[in-house]
């Protein structure tokens, strides 16, 4: 193939699909552009062979940009992207009208899949810029490159429609997502307002069964049913708080108090519960900046689910340390433990892992959120590890104050 210079078509143009589908016919027996092999002889693709090695006729061709560059991009990849074609109003560019007349109608964010695949498919010939650009175009190669052109754009517009599809379905997948958020949110506070005022009236009346203002009660009754009644009132007290919590800290309406908080104080409270309770703090105070009460509530959670989740007498440690400006408590238990691919899981709201014998533990999955939650509040964080069968730790680090 001898260099000729980039001219407009004289005549009549062939017929496309004709010229087309003798391209394709040789790019699928030549799928590397040779010719013809001796060992499989074919006097008709031999034929459309040599007539399509032939130059195509063609004449300098002065075109405006960025049409020009259009045309020039595809044939010739990145070697016209310089300055002088990116700042010129015209140049002088190597631009097969054919390849030119298809790219104009192609949107330009299909341009740069077709460069690329332009370059990989080896159809481009030598360029020098000069105030002509010389290159080894044939009508073969031209054809081809219209044929994978037809080919490229058909790929490129699917995948981009593909992807622009899948991009609309993850809005709206997003969007009810938001709106599912929302709406957990306000179950939240509305099932807590209703709930709380009926526990008030259970609680009032608990309290005038205890007093012996209905008459007293025969010593089974008190001893037995009472504090049952009272264990569960509490619980169904517990729950209704944890509920209004983990709907504030959605909609961010909590407010925190700042003040100086030890955070080995917090621990203390929770100290006989039943099981074997280990405390390991250091002798001097472990400050932080933060709500005495919040705090008080991750520590209370992070403790009550090891003891949910340990067998009876089973101990339970927490430790305080301080280390890189941070107070770091860890609670950690030898109970059930759970699977390590559990763990991203577990501080979504609503969420429980348990399975099998552990799905009969209560819980309403929102302790762990809300610990979590109001640890961010603060500027911490909580991780967790566990192991199935061994145990679990949940780690809290929260800025050292000062």
């Amino acid at each position: 193939m001898s260099p000729v210079l980039a001219q407009r078509p004289s005549g009549a143009a062939p017929a496309a699909a004709t010229a087309t589908d003798a391209a394709l016919e040789i790019a699928g027996r030549r799928p590397s552009g040779r010719a013809p092999s001796a060992a499989v002889p074919d006097p008709a693709a031999d034929r459309l062979w040599a007539r399509l090695r032939s130059p195509l006729p063609l004449r300098g061709l002065r075109c405006e940009a960025p049409c020009a560059l259009i045309g020039a991009i595809l044939l010739l990849g990145i070697f016209l992207l310089d300055g002088r074609v990116g700042t010129q109003g015209t140049v002088e560019a190597v631009a097969a009208l054919p390849v030119l007349a298809a790219t104009r109608l192609l949107p330009r964010r299909l341009l740069l899949p077709l460069v690329a695949l332009g370059i990989t498919l080896d159809l481009v010939g030598p360029v020098v810029h000069t105030e002509t650009v010389l290159t080894a175009f044939t009508q073969a190669s031209v054809l081809l490159i219209l044929c994978a052109v037809g080919r490229g754009a058909t790929v490129s517009w699917m995948l981009l429609s593909a992807s622009e599809r899948r991009a609309r379905e993850l809005a709206d997948e997003h969007q009810r997502a938001l709106e599912l958020d929302e709406s957990k949110s306000d179950f939240l506070r509305l099932a807590s307002h209703e709930v709380r005022a009926p526990l008030t009236v259970l609680l009032g009346y608990i309290g005038l069964l205890e007093d012996g203002m209905f008459g007293e009660m025969p010593p089974s009754a008190r001893s037995q049913v009472l504090p049952v009644l009272r264990t569960k009132v509490d619980e169904l007290v517990a729950l209704s708080e944890a509920m209004l919590q983990a709907a504030r800290l959605d909609d961010g309406r909590m407010e925190l108090e700042r003040e100086p908080v030890d955070l080995r104080d917090r621990v203390g409270p929770m100290l006989g519960t039943g099981h074997r309770l280990g405390l390991d703090c250091p002798p001097s105070p472990v400050t932080v900046l933060g709500d005495r009460l919040r705090l008080l509530t991750v520590v209370v959670n992070l403790l009550a689910n090891a003891v949910k989740y340990s067998p009876a007498g089973g101990e339970v440690r927490c430790t305080v340390r301080t280390g890189e400006g941070l107070a770091v408590l860890t609670v950690s238990d030898q109970g059930i433990g759970m699977d390590p691919e559990d763990l991203p899981r577990l501080f979504q709201r609503f969420t429980r892992v348990a399975q099998g014998v552990d799905s009969e533990i209560p819980g309403t999955g929102l302790g762990l959120y809300i610990a979590r939650q109001l640890a961010r509040k603060h500027g911490g964080d909580i991780i967790a590890a566990s192991k199935r069968g061994v145990g679990s730790s949940f780690t809290v680090s929260l800025p050292l104050a000062g």
